[in-house]
């Protein structure tokens, strides 16, 4: 599928610290195997079922020992260990939405699917891109695709504490 192909291209070339590109990408594409992501998926049941899951998974090489701030000895932190698989999470999903394909962010309870996604000891799994076609305008659970104004969101040279929602 060369629309995959370019969304995982475009997950490759994530920034991550130190460039040390701490991930691997499990795709899965079998209607059982995606069910029981979706299962495992916290607010899962916002979203259908996609055809295409993508796992970020975090090899227990980069983090074990989780205790400190930043990188040490190549290690990842217990900040950089979350947030750096955020950064092809969010790639593919651009990706995905230029070639009009719709996708959801996913966070999955990782003890309920590390035998079907194969984790070991110690690898995490802190995020996942759901891939498909949208079935129609509306969002399941009747969420919109609307955004907030620029302007509420947007402060300069302090945070103002305000939020409008």
């Amino acid at each position: 599928m060369r629309s995959l192909n370019s969304i995982l291209e475009a997950g490759r070339w994530a920034p991550s610290s130190l460039n040390s590109q701490p991930w691997r990408f499990v795709v899965f594409r079998g209607k059982k195997q995606v069910q029981e992501l979706m299962g495992a998926a916290y607010y899962g049941l916002f979203h259908d079922c996609p055809p295409v899951v993508v796992c970020i998974v975090v090899p227990r090489e980069f983090t074990k020992y989780q205790r400190h701030r930043g990188i040490k000895k190549g290690l990842l932190g217990r900040d950089e260990s979350i947030l750096n698989p955020g950064m092809p999470a969010l790639l593919m999903a651009l990706e995905a939405e230029s070639l009009g394909i719709g996708s959801c962010i996913l966070t999955l309870d990782e003890k309920l699917i590390s035998h079907t996604v194969g984790l070991r000891k110690g690898d995490r799994l802190p995020i996942a891109v759901g891939l498909g076609y949208p079935s129609g305008d509306k969002c399941p659970g009747g969420f919109t695709h609307t955004r907030k104004p620029l302007g509420s969101l947007v402060d300069f040279g302090r945070f103002s504490g305000v939020s409008d929602g």
